[in-house]
């Protein structure tokens, strides 16, 4: 992104999307029934990725994966094992989250710009919120938020991603006309388990998770297509990709078809208009 104090250009804005437990995996036709990832796939023809894209050792869920992305610093070591500590307690009884590392929120705070984070569960979970208000963020638009709006689309997590992707077109359009540099976050929800098949996903595969998982990303390329079509591409860096792999457990959605990887990259996708 260009320095927006030195004045050499114009800034580029950045689009961030998180896809809540995705896998390129997902996009295995043989094994899923289908290429769950088809929509996002066409909608970043021609996009730039990072082929093995992984999880450092001892990470894995979505505080992890935004925190790994957004200050290159673990939340706990590759030492720990899942049921030696709670990952979603981690700073749960600090003043401040990290305070002493530098962010991508912070960096792009100093260079002026406004950054928004989107997503559809409630932002106290896990301190999210905490996170994002101490690292830069104006503002964060969670559950909370979306009952005051008056949406009704949600299910046990929280807003559908139907109804958040169409708040993230709202959303992008208003930071693009203030015609100030922005960074936009958004973190999907209903691939995360206990997934919750709305309406307006039709049932189409053998396992309900697997049609949630393509609807979702419907929604996702809905969004990139409208970045596209309202011109945003042309001043804009977007970047997909998993938060993090899918959570299996024995006996639960696609532990057969999962598991036994010994690698499993995340699903990423990069634009730039340079």
């Amino acid at each position: 992104l260009a320095s927006a104090q030195t004045g050499d250009e114009r800034p580029q804005n950045l689009v961030v999307v998180y896809l809540e437990s995705i896998e390129q995996a997902f996009t295995e036709r043989e094994t899923f029934g289908a290429n769950l990832l088809a929509p996002v796939e066409s909608a970043t023809s021609g996009w730039a990725s990072i082929a093995e894209l992984g999880v450092y050792e001892g990470g894995g869920w979505t505080m992890a994966g935004i925190v790994g992305t957004q200050c290159g610093v673990p939340l706990r070591g590759p030492g720990i094992g899942a049921n030696d500590i709670n990952s979603n307690e981690i700073g749960a009884d600090a003043s401040d989250y990290l305070p002493a590392a530098e962010c991508l929120g912070d960096v792009l705070a100093a260079e002026g710009y406004t950054s928004v984070f989107l997503g559809g569960a409630d932002a106290g979970f896990a301190s999210k919120a905490d996170f994002l208000r101490g690292h830069g963020y104006d503002e964060v638009k969670d559950l909370g938020h979306w009952l005051e709006e008056g949406e009704t689309e949600f299910s046990g997590w929280g807003l559908s991603d139907r109804a958040l992707m169409e708040n993230a077109k709202a959303e992008v359009t208003r930071l693009h006309e203030s015609g100030q540099p922005f960074n936009l976050t958004v973190l999907t929800l209903d691939s995360h388990e206990p997934a919750h098949l709305f309406d307006y996903c039709e049932a189409t595969l053998e396992d309900e998770l697997s049609d949630v998982i393509r609807c979702s990303m419907e929604q996702v390329a809905g969004f990139i297509d409208y970045l596209r079509e309202s011109g945003y591409l042309e001043d804009t860096t977007v970047v997909l990709m998993g938060d993090h792999p899918k959570m299996v457990a024995e006996g639960g959605h696609f532990w057969n078809e999962l598991a036994p990887r010994e690698e499993r990259p995340l699903f990423n996708r990069v634009w730039s208009p340079d």
